[in-house]
């Protein structure tokens, strides 16, 4: 795999995230420069923990490459280096090459305005239209990320704090997503049919009101 080590010349920042150096420990390991491992957030640098020691981890990167993605928030084209690039030794033995995003839960669900209508302050609306963006650029990222794995045989994983803080980190198992039983595979089956059936339903009553108007 090439490494495009641009993004390396952004050092470190202060700011509100936890960033700098992680000192690798076993470089063998590493696609990329050693020293200029850059963890922009407390839970990135746990990642990093995680791959560096796990011996299921074959080989990893930190923001290997670049991948352009479509931002609807200002209709263009733009540059983003995914968090990680990792290669798995899974519980069966094969390998699986992954491209991983690290965020929290909170930045992967649908931002909520607060305070009561009458009385929002400007700050919460700004607040609230600061998180809409990041919102939707995110699933943007993700969007082209699954898109680009798709096209190079690779899978995407989003890591919360559900794992960097869970028992399977602690284990160095659990990364990968596990395979749904055939009894979860059943009743998937099943609410697709449920909403399917109830889809096909609301479209009748409509269009029996849309007649009975006519």
């Amino acid at each position: 795999m090439n490494v495009n080590n641009d993004i390396k010349n952004l050092k470190p920042q202060k700011g509100t995230f936890i960033n700098g150096l992680y000192h690798i420990q076993h470089p063998e390991k590493y696609i990329g420069d050693v020293m200029k491992c850059i963890f922009r957030s407390s839970y990135e640098k746990k990642f990093m923990i995680y791959c560096d020691s796990n011996d299921r981890i074959v080989k990893w990167a930190s923001e290997p490459f670049p991948i352009v993605y479509f931002n609807p928030v200002d209709k263009k084209e733009h540059r983003y280096f995914v968090d990680f690039y990792i290669k798995l030794e899974q519980e069966d033995g094969t390998i699986q090459e992954y491209l991983v995003e690290v965020k929290p839960k909170a930045k992967l669900q649908p931002p909520i305005l607060k305070g009561h209508p009458t009385n929002r302050t400007i700050n919460q609306i700004k607040l609230y239209n600061a998180q809409c963006k990041e919102y939707i650029t995110n699933w943007a990222k993700f969007k082209a990320i699954k898109v680009f794995c798709e096209l190079h045989n690779k899978k995407f994983l989003l890591v919360t704090e559900d794992f960097l803080f869970g028992e399977n980190y602690k284990k160095g198992v659990g990364i990968e997503k596990p395979k749904k039983t055939e009894k979860q595979k059943q009743a998937d089956r099943e609410l697709k049919k449920k909403r399917k059936a109830k889809k096909e339903m609301e479209l009748r009553i409509k269009s029996q009101e849309l007649n009975g108007k006519s």
